[in-house]
């Protein structure tokens, strides 16, 4: 990368040419997984209520006698430990020097450079807050190794944060899937609902939503009795399909979601995509019955000036709830931008969250 010296020695530039774009793809899940927040924590710890719903019925009683005792509330607390971020960025001191003793143009030049620079910057926050929540969607848990860097899966993992999605809940769906949807003859119709009974009586949850993978509009559209259903349908429903979309409401699901692009580039640079190409995961609507990202409170200084004792020095100091920055300048005269976050996806009901393989 090109530092603010060499940038100063262009006599003619035409601006800043973006090679690739930051940020990362979220269209193929529902906003409410990134909005859906929990600031009840203090630094990184706190816990939440972890309740059983009645879903029993009451006793009969005969007319006029006393009512039955009712059995006490099944009641919970789960502990959690936030995950924490943190970087710094520094321009060094002969940097300063160009900034300060510049004509105007260049100096709006590099102004330029520098916003583009703190705009990457934090853009890799963000990056990491969508990817944590892909992580949990699509594996029940959240990895990094030794030297903190998120995994795609918890191979080789330094730490995991593991919330238990049942065995029962993953591949064939506890046989459910007991056909590959890849045969066209499979009955995948029945499958799905099958899928969509045992959430409703094993959570009492709706499974309204299916983020798939690349495959899954080939199967469908090739699987003799789903292109039974497809038959004869409405226009709206034959132009999603022929812009290569699953047509929402098909068996049952209300929102039909392409996860297939989800991803991030991992240490090593390479393409870390979060669905396996013949993978469904199945969730309900989101709320905070069942997920909420916590978000945590950091201390940051407000000034580095220690001279006038640390009383004063306390009162600079003010406590910031999930991702925060700052900018100050060190003892080697470097500008330095700092940023951070604690959070961390909490799939507080794990039970409720489908991870089908249907291929199996």
């Amino acid at each position: 990368m090109a530092s603010l010296g060499d940038i100063l020695s262009i006599t003619k530039q035409v601006g800043i040419v973006q090679e690739t774009l930051s940020g990362l793809p979220v269209d193929g899940m529902p906003s409410a997984l990134l909005n859906t927040f929990n600031d009840d924590f203090e630094g990184n710890k706190g816990s939440y209520m972890r309740v059983l719903g009645a879903r029993d019925t009451a006793k009969f009683k005969e007319y006029g006698a006393k009512g039955h005792t009712a059995n006490p509330e099944d009641v919970s607390e789960e502990q959690i430990t936030l995950l924490s971020s943190g970087e710094e960025k520094a321009f060094n001191a002969m940097d300063i020097v160009l900034l300060k003793g510049g004509d105007p143009g260049n100096i709006a030049r590099l102004e330029t450079k520098m916003d583009n620079e703190r705009e990457n910057f934090i853009a890799r926050f963000t990056n990491l807050r969508i990817s944590a929540v892909c992580s949990v969607i699509a594996t029940g848990k959240v990895s990094y190794d030794s030297d903190y860097n998120l995994l795609p899966t918890d191979s080789g993992a330094f730490n995991t944060i593991d919330f238990g999605i049942p065995a029962t809940n993953q591949g064939d769906i506890d046989g459910i899937i007991s056909a590959s949807w890849a045969t066209a003859t499979t009955d995948i119709p029945a499958q799905v609902q099958l899928i969509k009974r045992k959430s409703v009586t094993d959570t009492g949850f709706q499974l309204t939503t299916a983020l798939y993978g690349a495959n899954i509009l080939t199967y469908l559209a090739k699987n003799e009795n789903v292109s039974a259903q497809w038959a004869g349908q409405n226009s709206n429903m034959s132009d999603e399909i022929l812009r290569g979309n699953i047509p929402q409401g098909m068996l049952g699901i209300r929102d039909w979601m392409y996860f297939g692009d989800a991803y991030y580039i991992d240490s090593a640079g390479v393409k870390q995509f979060w669905i396996d190409d013949d993978a469904i995961i199945f969730i309900p609507d989101v709320t905070s019955a069942w997920y909420e990202i916590g978000q945590g409170t950091t201390p940051v200084a407000s000034t580095w000036d220690m001279q006038n004792g640390i009383t004063e020095a306390l009162n600079s100091i003010s406590i910031l709830r999930g991702m925060y920055g700052y900018a100050y300048v060190d003892q080697e005269m470097r500008i330095k931008w700092a940023h951070g976050d604690c959070f961390c996806p909490i799939l507080k009901n794990a039970d409720v969250v489908y991870i089908a393989d249907t291929t199996p």
